[in-house]
């Protein structure tokens, strides 16, 4: 079956059934205006998400539901204390304003009490949130990403199908980027199949290229070698050049050897001149021994004096030692 036919019949099924739970939990919520919240499974392996403030770290781990809209980070995804993600609605007029969802070990404060509303089903939970995100979309643009966040966190494989959904061609640009990005950071080898699917066959050589960040954020299976089969086979250059960018920064042992190899294949200068740049992103001291190595080879001309820009970018004494010989042998007669 053709899988955007697939994702749409999934949609259809999911739509009937959503309705129902959404209007169910909006029932629950619209009690009173202020913050409501519950406790649902979180999805293993995901740590527990938190806070972080970069202009004031000393907030630590807390998160202000009355403040600004910070993003949050799972530092360590061991710390799954509680097993449970909490959700966080903000009820005006009776109606879902703003939604946030934070890992029940996290901090949370307000200036209002909150209205908690358990037990809650996870089905009824994540029906209202891709409800509540659909209709967002149309309407606050910067409120979509907590929405599909919330969807990530959830402990059931629902939220993998509602996520899916939203990643399908038909929905807005952005609200595709992100679903296909918590596909890839938070649901585990499912959702790495879906990102890996998009990244190989969506007509858009721009979203393919998203995906490819997508799929780099999996920590399940072999995404390296997933993502240096697209660098060797896609027919968009932007694709390939990101796709080594990607193989650079994921720390795996065998990027310099590959991205090196793709300088003796490539066909496009302009592939070939990002597979340099790539290099020069790799961690510690193997930018600077795959620049040199570059350097000291029989590529062209140009890929070396690439090569010499970017290592002269390098901060490393090893590479100054380098470049000071270098500009010696090239000074004789």
């Amino acid at each position: 079956m053709n899988e955007f036919i697939r994702v749409m019949i999934c949609a259809l099924a999911l739509v009937a059934a959503s309705d129902s739970m959404a209007a169910g939990m909006i029932q629950r919520m619209a009690g009173s205006d202020g913050w409501v919240a519950y406790k649902v499974p979180i999805e293993p392996g995901q740590g527990a998400p938190c806070c972080h403030d970069r202009h004031d770290p000393a907030n630590g781990e807390r998160c202000d539901l009355d403040g600004g809209n910070k993003g949050f980070s799972t530092h360590d995804r061991e710390d799954e204390s509680s097993g449970q993600l909490s959700v966080y609605w903000r009820i005006r007029d009776g109606k879902p304003d703003q939604l946030r969802a934070y890992g029940a070990s996290c901090a949370v404060t307000s200036n209002q009490p909150i209205r908690w509303i358990d037990p809650v089903a996870v089905g009824d939970s994540i029906g209202a949130v891709a409800e509540w995100t659909a209709d967002d979309a149309e309407r606050r643009k910067d409120e979509v990403g907590f929405g599909l966040a919330a969807l990530a966190y959830h402990g059931d494989a629902r939220a993998t199908t509602e996520l899916e959904i939203f990643s399908a061609q038909g929905h807005a640009g952005k609200l595709r980027e992100q679903a296909v990005f918590w596909l890839g950071q938070a649901r585990g080898a499912e959702g790495a199949r879906i990102v890996q699917r998009i990244a190989t066959t969506d007509a858009s050589p721009k979203f393919r290229a998203h995906a490819v960040f997508a799929l780099s954020r999996s920590e399940v299976g072999d995404a390296y070698a997933q993502i240096r089969d697209i660098s060797r086979k896609d027919s968009d250059d932007h694709v390939r050049s990101q796709a080594l960018f990607w193989m650079a920064q994921m720390q795996d042992a065998r990027a310099a050897k590959d991205i090196r190899e793709a300088l003796d294949h490539e066909t496009s200068d302009a592939v070939r001149d990002q597979a340099v740049f790539a290099l020069s992103q790799l961690r510690d001291d193997a930018a600077t021994t795959a620049l040199i190595g570059l350097i000291e080879s029989d590529q062209p001309r140009a890929i070396k004096q690439k090569a010499l820009i970017w290592l002269g970018q390098s901060d490393s004494t090893r590479a100054t030692d380098f470049l000071d010989r270098f500009l010696v042998r090239q000074s004789r007669p």
